[in-house]
């Protein structure tokens, strides 16, 4: 966590990318981190590729199935993990779904994400009941566990969410699947001011976001955004992998211009 946990405890906000590797070609993946960080981001959610994405909206879904299309294994996620962590400033979070993981061997997953520079850990379908072994595996490790904060969460999930999220906490704008909705700020502030009661670790806010304004929003309320299904559909058109790296630096320029404000 020695990328992460300085990044959490610094007054600046954090613009986090959500990035399916390979897609929309293999390759992608490298030419755009090289860019985001001379873009100045300092963190990146890099998804595991699933069948199955449940929490996911169509867009990330199709930009999954397109990476396993072009050969994304997990264990070529994490071998992008690990050449992001050697040949950047970037800190790497991972985000997947359980069934990968424990096809994987969660042990071996963990020791290998390790090893591999990995910082975080999102696996958005692991009840919280169930969450305590994956915890002690993060602590283990050194990898920070950051679990999801629903609108619908009731605030004594929410403390238990705290409680078991490492450095920090993900917390999801609105209902339903991600790129399905537009942010809604008053419906924002009311979530987050029962985060807020409940849950003193520092959060991030992500699904719906797309536009100067919403990361402004986010960031006045939140430790940062994270960014997903709009980056995706601003390089999804392009064949070539550095035209569709360049459609997303494009996309994200004025996004990371709103960090300036805060």
């Amino acid at each position: 966590m020695k990328k992460l946990e300085p990044l959490i405890h610094s007054e600046k906000k954090l613009l986090i990318p959500y990035i399916t590797p390979d897609f929309p070609k293999r390759g992608t993946t490298e030419i755009l981190v090289k860019e985001l960080d001379k873009l100045g981001i300092r963190a990146i959610e890099l998804g595991i590729p699933f069948s199955d994405p449940l929490a996911d909206g169509p867009t990330i879904q199709q930009s999954s199935l397109k990476a396993i299309e072009n050969g994304c294994t997990l264990s070529r996620v994490l071998d992008l993990a690990s050449w992001i962590s050697a040949e950047t400033s970037l800190a790497v979070i991972l985000m997947g779904y359980v069934n990968p993981v424990l096809q994987y061997g969660t042990e071996r997953f963990f020791t290998e994400a390790s090893e591999k520079g990995v910082q975080g850990l999102i696996i958005p379908d692991i009840p919280q009941d169930e969450a305590e072994p994956f915890v002690h595996l993060g602590k283990k490790y050194g990898i920070a566990m950051i679990f999801l904060v629903a609108p619908t969460t009731r605030p004594e999930r929410i403390r238990q969410i705290n409680q078991n999220s490492t450095l920090l906490s993900y917390c999801v704008s609105m209902n339903g699947i991600t790129g399905n909705q537009t942010l809604n700020p008053e419906f924002l502030k009311r979530t987050l001011a029962s985060v807020d009661q409940n849950h003193p670790k520092p959060y991030v806010v992500g699904f719906g976001l797309s536009t100067p304004q919403d990361i402004r929003t986010v960031l006045s309320l939140s430790k940062g955004a994270v960014v997903g299904s709009a980056l995706i559909r601003a390089m999804a058109p392009f064949d070539d992998a550095g035209k569709a790296a360049a459609a997303g630096i494009d996309f994200l320029k004025p996004l990371t211009g709103v960090l300036n404000e805060f």
